[in-house]
């Protein structure tokens, strides 16, 4: 079930899967087909104009966190600091990929298969692969959110320590 959209002046006018995308809901399958139009031109614009009410709504529902189109349209800085645990980011390694992110954790990660297609061609990478054993670790979101002067004195009231304790990859993609 849909929420209502909430009024807003001269905002563009969003349907139903807009609004989903902008707050990380699921989309029907007849939605879904919609999502690709918006990403293209106009979510960085719906984003703009509605971030307000989103992140109103967003962090009463979950303090110290913040959705997807934040994450990549209102971040200030892109990737959640990594505290440990063992892999090698793709693009570090691999100039041809392009960064991308989710929630602030980069999403491509060497894994043996990758270096052993290296190795084999005669160019060794030289470097760790994702340890499904000891994946990376990195900052909880309320962490970054704290750190960056983001996180408002009503979301830490209603966090515990334990939501701060850093997570590893395995958990958030």
């Amino acid at each position: 079930m849909s929420r209502p959209l909430p009024p807003r002046a001269a905002a563009p006018i969003l349907s139903t899967a807009m609004w989903k995308i902008l707050v990380d809901e699921e989309l029907t399958e007849e939605e879904r087909p919609e999502k690709y139009f918006w990403e293209v031109d106009a979510l960085p614009v719906a984003w703009a104009a509605w971030s307000g009410e989103v992140l109103s709504q967003w962090t009463r529902q979950y303090p110290g966190c913040r959705p997807s189109c934040w994450w990549r349209y209102s971040a200030p800085e892109p990737c959640r600091r990594r505290l440990g645990g063992i892999g090698t980011i793709a693009w570090e390694r691999l100039r041809a990929i392009v960064p991308s992110y989710h929630l602030g954790i980069p999403t491509q990660w060497l894994t043996d298969e990758d270096l052993s297609v290296y190795e084999k061609i005669g160019r060794p990478l030289n470097v760790p692969a994702l340890d499904p054993r000891f994946p990376p670790l990195y900052e909880a979101q309320p962490t970054y959110l704290r750190r960056l002067g983001l996180l408002g004195t009503t979301e830490v009231r209603r966090l515990s320590p334990a939501d701060f304790a850093p997570l590893p990859i395995t958990e958030i993609l």
